[in-house]
């Protein structure tokens, strides 16, 4: 601690300068809250084809393309409150499903736990059924 203020009576310009930005930035973490701190931990997205999304069509590895994009619902099956509802368009586009009457605003919030990507490329020219 005698180092430190050894250095501040040597040096006050540099010792005002350091506690204003100390300050600056304790007020910018302080003042963005969880979004920074969301947007720090967010995770890296892949593109997948709807060809690779085909493929996670069980209940054992459950993906749905909602809006254009990628969520693997795997861990959320049997937490679903519609039941297997959700199995029925395992694997492709859940996005007119998804938009029903049927789910509340707290799905819609729930989205960003789930999403691993986006969907690129061509929608299968047969929905489907």
């Amino acid at each position: 601690m005698s180092v430190i203020v050894e250095l501040a009576t040597k040096f006050p310009l540099a010792t005002i300068a350091c506690s204003i930005f100390l300050a600056y930035l304790l007020y910018t973490l302080l003042s963005s809250g969880p979004k920074q701190a969301e947007k720090v931990t967010k995770k890296v997205l892949k593109e997948y084809t709807y060809d690779e999304v085909s493929k996670h069509n069980k209940k054992s590895d459950l993906w749905l393309v909602i809006d254009g994009k990628v969520y693997d619902f795997t861990s959320m099956i049997d937490l679903h409150p519609g039941g297997d509802a959700i199995l029925r368009d395992a694997g492709a586009d859940a996005t007119q499903g998804f938009h029903g009457p049927h789910h509340p605003g707290r799905a819609h919030e729930m989205l960003e736990d789930y999403i691993i990507g986006s969907v690129v490329g061509p929608a299968p020219l047969v929905p489907r059924s």
